[in-house]
Order: C-alpha cells, then sequence, then structure tokens
C-alpha cells in the first residue's frame, strides 16, 4: 500500500508542477561573461533560483556548467535584494 502512495504523490506533483505557467516568474535575459566565452541565462524572480538556466553557450563548455554559472548569478542578485531591502528597514 505504501508504493500506492508514493506514485500517487509522485503524479500529483508531476501534474502541480507542469501546469506551472514559468513565464509569470521570468526576468529579462542576463548575459554572463566567462573565461570560456559568453553565457546567455534566463533568470526567474529571486524565490525560483532553481529555474535559472542557461539558454545559451559555448561549444567549450557543458550545459550543467554553463547553467551553474546562471544559477550563481540569481544567487548573487537575490542577495543583492536582501542586503537591499535590510538596508531599507
Amino acid at each position: 500500500m505504501g508504493s500506492i502512495h508514493r506514485i500517487l504523490a509522485a503524479a500529483v506533483l508531476g501534474f502541480g508542477l507542469s501546469a506551472c505557467d514559468r513565464s509569470e516568474y521570468l526576468s529579462p535575459e542576463v548575459v554572463l561573461e566567462t573565461e570560456k566565452g559568453q553565457v546567455s541565462c534566463q533568470l526567474y524572480t529571486t524565490d525560483r533560483l532553481y529555474w535559472d538556466e542557461a539558454t545559451g553557450y559555448p561549444e567549450t563548455m557543458t550545459k550543467s556548467e554553463a547553467d551553474a554559472y546562471c544559477k550563481a548569478a540569481g544567487r548573487e542578485r537575490k542577495d543583492a535584494a536582501e542586503a537591499q531591502a535590510a538596508t531599507q528597514v
């Protein structure tokens, strides 16, 4: 019975995630300069860092490496926004 519950939970989670419209959370595209070349990133709002991803990157770089640059840029943006908000309190 436990495995049925896990399967149902996974199905519900998958359906819920597929229903998300990411376009509501888009931020302007960012282009990063790296030692291997330019990486284009699609960043989302600061509470959706796990969606940040590379949309373009040099052939000398893997997709996961490019995504890591984009996720780092998203974290930097979030940290800057939080620091700015803290100074306004």
